[in-house]
């Protein structure tokens, strides 16, 4: 099960694309995050599926709990704390308390893998979860002091990524460092599945449409990020549109609410 406040969908896909080795994949579609398509999601998914990736989002307190309850996970992923319905619940540590509630009926022998650094989610883990927790980081990520060492290390060379445990190079399967972490998000949580890294040298991902999806139109590269917006997802689209080659780089946004 995955929840974040960005990049849940892209790595609720990652997920289901390092788990293919497994077999059939069910996983949500759409946004089907909630009481409703959490279930939905669940209700399609039978014997002759080896996985089931579920997106879990939320608007307030007490809604991951309810679909962690429904879910009862073996691995829950938290892609970050951001500022996605800040408005809503105040701050961004009730917004870890609710990102959080995933491990709330997460089976006790289960995993829960988290970008490592943040002393704030860090601190709601400790507070949540006593069971076992895995960190992913690139390798000049800024860590804060104090905070856990990651389990996973890697480092972004172009579009491939060098696990530094491991000595293994993975072409990442999407642009960007943010997309790197959600990657190795997935490769932590596809391996407590059964999955090696050496399985997923050259993976493949197809996202929906308004995410990272790149069009050529009389010459001009445009890239599509038009899904939805945060603050932190729209920082890391300006950071891809800045490492693009070229010429003029142009940023077409709308509001946030």
């Amino acid at each position: 099960a995955v929840t974040g406040s960005a990049g849940k969908t892209t790595t609720r896909e990652l997920i289901k694309a390092c788990l293919s080795p497994l077999g059939a994949i069910e996983s949500s579609v759409g946004n089907e995050n909630n009481d409703i398509g959490v279930p939905r999601t669940m209700l399609r998914s039978n014997s002759s599926h080896a996985g089931l990736v579920l997106e879990m989002g939320m608007r307030g307190l007490g809604e991951i709990h309810r679909l962690s309850v429904c879910a009862e996970p073996d691995v829950a992923v938290i892609t970050n704390i951001g500022t996605a319905h800040i408005g809503r619940l105040g701050s961004r540590a009730a917004i870890a308390q609710a990102k959080c509630e995933i491990t709330d009926r997460l089976k006790p022998s289960g995993l829960l893998v988290i970008p490592a650094g943040d002393p704030l989610l860090e601190a709601e883990v400790s507070r949540v979860w006593n069971g076992r927790v895995q960190r992913v980081a690139l390798s000049d990520d800024p860590l804060e002091p104090g905070t856990p060492a990651p389990d996973w290390v890697a480092q972004l060379q172009g579009q491939s990524i060098e696990l530094a445990s491991q000595g293994l190079k993975l072409t990442n399967p999407l642009e960007g460092r943010h997309n790197a972490r959600n990657f190795l998000l997935a490769l932590a949580a596809a391996q407590e599945l059964g999955v090696t890294a050496e399985q997923l040298r050259d993976l493949s991902v197809s996202l929906p449409g308004g995410r990272a999806r790149r069009l050529s139109i009389n010459g001009v590269s445009v890239l599509d990020e038009t899904y939805n917006a945060s603050p932190e997802a729209m920082l890391a689209s300006l950071e891809l549109l800045k490492q693009q080659p070229g010429g003029h780089r142009y940023a077409v946004v709308g509001t946030m609410l």
